[in-house]
């Protein structure tokens, strides 16, 4: 019975709810117009009948919708504003009758005003005349009572709390004016409601109106009066903050002459004042020199430089600290008394603390470029070893965080799978060179690299194939790739320097280089954000650190404090791991190498190998078929501006006096490090050829030697892992860097035929019979008339075969004798001479793998040659590995296959596109072995010179290492080959 009755019940009760929910909703019923007074009361000269109308007005007008109701009638609040306008006029002293109808009327509008906004409107308006009435009474004196006045500002606040309102009062500079004045007046209710009317006016964005009445004045004025209240001081520090943050000048320099300063700072220094106080005055500090001033005079810089003492009263936080000393740097006078007092090492102190947020490191950074107007300031910050640790740290801590290495984007498989009949070979130079031209272009983002810069040290992108002059000290032109295809030798685009200043406070909204995005959620998107804001604020960080390191290298008093191996360490990393950034970073780096002063400090440093090696040789350039990186094309440029610039300094009679002295060093690693230097760094050929008195060993020579000391050593392995200094590449390394720089690209171009072009072969059909007996052609099968001649030729001549087999009988290929001996010198001299073979009619030979040093397949692709097949047509197609191409190349050798050479070493062979630092290890043994063909030697030097990396180096001389005839042989080539192509004679 209860269930059935519920919901019965429930529906009831529900019911009952929305009746009464819709009651309680209902308007109340309107008044009784008979209840209101009547209008022709205010316009009569009964007084009392007035004030009591208006009175009765104010007791029934009590409530929102009881001012609507009232609204609605016609004429009604039209009349109180005739009315207003009569009493103001007539009011002669607050005894009088009229005061007191104007005080009620007032008081009634002000109610009006605070429940309608449609009062405010119609108050508004310019036919009303508002201002100029309250302005009239304010300015009235001892005419107008307290009271009234009162209601006025009561009337005037709320006509501000709308901001549409608000401009009418605004539009008035008198009311403005009057009514900040009347926050000094010693009435309270009147200070309290024109703060009010300020406050709202502020509030509502009317900052300037509040600060050309000088309301910053008479705010602070109030303050001082109500500070021991904090309920009343609260509203106005608010304000004041406000105020500051629309302009931070002005309204420092009104509170400045209120006498209001001291007391900010008191509530400064003291630890447990509200944290609005402490903001303000910071706030005043950073953006007023007046209020800087009056802090001045307060010695507060004495106070805050030396720290609380245990008798003082004041205590404030560090963090606090070291803002309010910051924001001094600004003016001369505190620059030189944060010098002075010792103020500045705080702030140096509490920017090397790790533990410190970026943000408040940022804002010290930010208050010290100021000093650059000061070189006392900057030599002393320089002078400061615990900042310029400071700057190592923070610059260390970022190159870990968002520091990367360039990775080489290979083109090989997409650039150099073209064969020899490719239509990218076979069209003419200047054809391919347009249209790799144009590849180039898609490929930077139609973005045009100028690369035509030279050094004085080895630049990779200048081919030791190109046909253009390049001069050690002169810009050359961009060179293609050497030691590769056509189809795969792309111009180097070309850059224009941006040498342009960038701000060190200029967001490096920083982009990883070419990392892809991925989706990631709400969770991720704010953890990414939170990075970035982090990133920003750490680059901000270390370029603020950087542009003031700069503006202290300008000066040559302060060089000798900069020049610290950590120093330029942390530069170069910067440079190199780092994406995107300004080379304007690096100025100090710059300035170092142009100073005449640095020459002895940068060499025992090794500063041109270290620039050399971080900046001139990223990964990209050093790897054969990869494409170039802007960032790295932009930091060889700048590395090889600042060896320039340091090969100007050295290459001089003070330099290479310093030289000399080190090369008669009785210390190896001296003698070696001079000996680098010298062959990087001079290029006057008088002193190049110079050497020590009573030495009979030349700079070249003791490099060399150097290497072949290494080269020998019994602990090579931790021999070459052994540097010249203390984070550098192994010695070898630099070793083969400094050979590097002798290297002229124009006698290279000569020797390897830049310029030769590729023409397209005749299609000869395969002349070799495999274990099938028919004839094998790699395009496609012969014609039908080439086979029929071949096989006549073969029925009449069966005795010319000559057969190859391996050990177990396989047959390899049966090949005609007369292109047998027209291929290969060695089967020409057995069978042209009075020797075995010829005398036995031998036409079999037997093959093992183990004595050629080759596989079955290789030595099959090795008689298509002898056979006189056209080595393209048979062979490039199947040339595609090291060991295959190692292999065909021995074998050329053995057998004296000279066609077989120049095609596999010409200017488009498989050689040239397999060889590379990653397999330089292969050939460089082999071209040790090889005695007949000097240009895979020289190929192999080309490329560990310049194309090589530090791993490439150390792997390809570790299969040479221990040996002392390859070891003789290898030095012997080294030195002829530089000899040879050296840009000057060494």
């Amino acid at each position: 019975r209860l269930l059935s009755e519920s919901p019965s019940r429930s529906r009831d009760s529900s019911g009952a709810r929305s009746i009464s929910v819709a009651r309680d909703a209902e308007p109340p019923p309107p008044l009784d117009p008979a209840s209101l007074p009547s209008i022709d009361l205010f316009k009569g000269d009964d007084l009392p009948a007035v004030e009591e109308a208006v009175n009765q007005l104010k007791k029934i007008l009590i409530s929102k919708e009881a001012i609507a109701w009232f609204l609605t009638l016609e004429d009604r609040l039209p009349s109180l504003i005739r009315l207003l306008h009569r009493a103001s006029v007539s009011v002669a002293s607050p005894e009088s009758d009229w005061s007191t109808v104007l005080r009620s009327l007032v008081s009634l509008l002000g109610n009006l005003c605070n429940f309608s906004m449609r009062v405010c409107f119609e108050m508004s308006q310019p036919r009303v005349k508002y201002a100029d009435m309250a302005t009239r009474l304010l300015e009235s004196g001892a005419r107008t009572c307290n009271n009234t006045k009162a209601s006025v500002l009561r009337l005037t606040g709320n006509l501000c709390q709308k901001k549409e309102s608000a401009r009418s009062i605004v539009s008035s500079g008198s009311l403005v004016d009057r009514v900040a004045l009347m926050m000094e007046d010693d009435n309270e209710n009147i200070r309290t409601h024109s703060f009010r009317v300020i406050r709202l006016l502020v509030e509502r964005n009317f900052h300037r109106a509040v600060l050309l009445s000088n309301g910053g004045f008479y705010l602070g004025k109030l303050l001082l009066s109500v500070h021991k209240d904090e309920k009343r001081a609260s509203p106005i520090i608010a304000t004041l903050t406000q105020l500051t943050r629309y302009s931070a000048k002005d309204t420092g320099r009104q509170l400045s002459t209120s006498e209001c300063t001291p007391l900010l700072l008191a509530h400064f220094l003291i630890l447990s004042s509200p944290q609005p106080h402490k903001d303000l005055l910071l706030a005043l500090a950073s953006g007023s020199t007046d209020i800087r001033d009056r802090l001045g005079e307060t010695d507060v810089l004495s106070k805050l430089g030396r720290g609380p003492e245990e008798d003082d009263e004041w205590r404030v936080s560090e963090k606090e600290r070291c803002a309010l000393l910051a924001t001094f740097t600004q003016d001369a006078w505190g620059r030189a008394a944060l010098r002075e007092s010792g103020a500045i090492d705080v702030l140096i102190d509490r920017l090397a603390q790790p533990t410190e947020s970026t943000a408040e490191k940022a804002t010290i950074l930010v208050s010290f470029r100021h000093l650059v107007h000061d070189t006392t300031s900057m030599a002393y910050l320089c002078r400061s070893r615990v900042f310029l640790d400071c700057v190592i740290r923070h610059v260390g801590e970022y190159v870990e965080c968002y520091g990367e290495e360039c990775e080489p984007v290979s083109l090989r498989d997409q650039e150099t799978s073209a064969r020899p009949w490719s239509p990218l070979l076979v069209v003419e130079p200047e054809i391919r060179q347009e249209r790799l031209s144009k590849n180039e272009k898609r490929q930077m983002d139609g973005q045009a690299l100028s690369l035509s810069y030279s050094s004085p040290l080895f630049s990779p992108i200048h081919s030791p194939l190109s046909s253009s002059p390049s001069s050690p000290y002169f810009p050359s032109p961009a060179h293609s790739l050497s030691l590769s295809p056509p189809s795969s030798s792309h111009q180097s685009p070309s850059h224009d320097a941006d040498m342009t200043a960038m701000s060190p406070r200029e967001s490096l909204a920083s982009t990883s280089r070419d990392r892809p995005e991925s989706a990631m959620g709400e969770g991720t998107v704010a953890e990414e954000d939170e990075t970035a804001k982090e990133r920003k604020l750490m680059k901000q960080v270390v370029d603020n650190e950087l542009w003031l390191v700069g503006w202290q290298a300008n000066e040559d008093a302060n060089l000798p404090y900069l020049m610290r191996e950590d120093l330029v360490t942390c530069l170069l990393s910067l440079l190199h791991m780092v994406s995107p950034h300004s080379t304007r970073l690096g100025r100090p780096l710059k300035r170092m190498a142009t100073s005449r002063h640095s020459i002895e400090g940068l060499l025992s440093m090794h500063f041109h190998s270290r620039v050399f090696h971080s900046l001139c040789t990223p990964p990209c350039r050093l790897t054969r078929f990869a494409r170039r990186c802007k960032r790295c094309e932009q930091d060889a440029e700048f590395g090889s501006e600042i060896l320039r610039d340091f090969s100007a300094s050295v290459d001089s009679d003070f330099g290479h006096g310093l030289l000399m002295q080190r090369l008669a060093s009785e210390e190896r690693e001296t003698r070696v490090a001079a000996a680098i230097a010298k062959i990087s760094l001079i290029r006057n050929r008088f002193r190049l050829s110079r050497r020590p008195s009573g030495d009979r060993f030349s700079p070249l020579q003791v490099v060399v030697e150097e290497l072949r000391r290494i080269l020998l050593e019994r602990d090579y392995d931790g021999e070459s892992t052994r540097s010249l200094y203390e984070g550098g590449p192994p010695t070898l390394v630099l070793l083969i860097g400094a050979l590097s720089t002798l290297l002229d690209s124009t006698k290279m171009g000569d020797v390897f035929e830049t310029d030769a072009t590729w023409k397209a072969p005749t299609m000869v059909p395969c002349r070799v019979r495999e274990e099938k007996k028919e004839k094998i052609d790699c395009f496609d099968q012969p014609s039908e008339s080439s086979a029929a001649s071949d096989s006549d030729e073969t029925m009449k001549e069966p005795e010319d075969l000559v057969t190859f087999e391996d050990t177990q009988g396989n047959l390899l290929g049966e090949i005609v004798l007369d292109h047998l001996r027209k291929g290969s010198e060695y089967f020409n001299g057995m069978f042209s001479s009075d020797m075995v073979e010829t005398r036995e009619r031998r036409r079999k030979f037997t093959i093992d793998e183990n004595e050629e040093c080759c596989t079955k397949e290789e030595f099959a692709l090795f008689l298509h040659c002898l056979a006189d097949c056209s080595p393209a047509v048979c062979l490039c197609g199947k040339v595609n590995h090291v060991e295959t191409c190692m292999a065909l190349i021995r074998l050329a050798d053995k057998y004296l296959c000279s066609s077989l050479s120049s095609w596999m070493l010409g200017p488009h062979g498989p050689a040239r596109r397999l060889l590379d630092g990653s397999s330089l290890h292969h050939f460089m043994p082999l071209a040790l072995q090889l005695y007949a063909h000097h240009k895979v030697m020289d190929a192999c030097l080309v490329t560990l010179l310049r194309f090589s990396s530090d791993a490439n180096v150390s792997q390809t001389l570790a299969t040479i290492a221990g040996d002392t005839h390859s070891v003789g042989e290898f030095i012997e080539k080294l030195t002829k080959f530089i000899q040879t192509n050296a840009s000057i004679a060494v």
